[in-house]
């Protein structure tokens, strides 16, 4: 017990605190009492060139035909292909185009690729654009059919059960 007049002996009490650096999440959750919010800060949050702006078809459709008839005096062929292939959106920041053979690929790729790629990053005001360039599957020889015997085995390749037919049967192809 302690005497009346007498002062107590406690023990300190020490609050607990967390050594951090300071963060810019901290900074930026306190607010700045001298800045004015203006208009400006909204409209560069509503940016044009955002690469997550999503652009339309039609609109890729254009600046194709823009783009295409721009080179019809240095690049006829080069024309006519990108007249007969219309891109087609992947995404919004991807466009595929489906060539006939790997000729039009090279040919794509080493004298159009870079020049439409920025042509297309202007006109729909991206910042990034992909384009992907495939070739369309070639008919070959091989994939043609001609005699019985081929016929027969391209349908027996497809339908296992039509070589047991044969054999029960003991039919012949001619």
């Amino acid at each position: 017990m302690v005497a009346p007049g007498s002062k107590a002996k406690t023990a300190p009490v020490y609050k607990e605190y967390q050594a951090s650096s300071p963060s810019l999440k901290g900074i930026s959750a306190t607010k700045n009492p001298f800045s004015v919010p203006t208009e400006e800060k909204q409209i560069e949050d509503i940016s044009v060139n955002d690469p997550n702006v999503d652009f339309q078809s039609d609109a890729l459709e254009t600046a194709w035909k823009k783009f295409t008839n721009s080179i019809e005096k240095q690049m006829p062929r080069m024309h006519q292909v990108l007249l007969t292939h219309l891109p087609s959106k992947i995404n919004p920041t991807t466009i595929s185009i489906q060539l006939d053979n790997t000729s039009q690929q090279k040919d794509f790729m080493e004298k159009l690729h870079s020049k439409l790629s920025g042509f297309l990053k202007t006109e729909l005001e991206l910042n990034q654009l992909e384009i992907q360039v495939a070739v369309a599957e070639e008919i070959t020889s091989q994939n043609i059919v001609y005699t019985n015997s081929d016929k027969y085995n391209f349908l027996a390749e497809q339908n296992e059960l039509l070589h047991k037919l044969q054999k029960t049967f003991n039919l012949d192809f001619e």
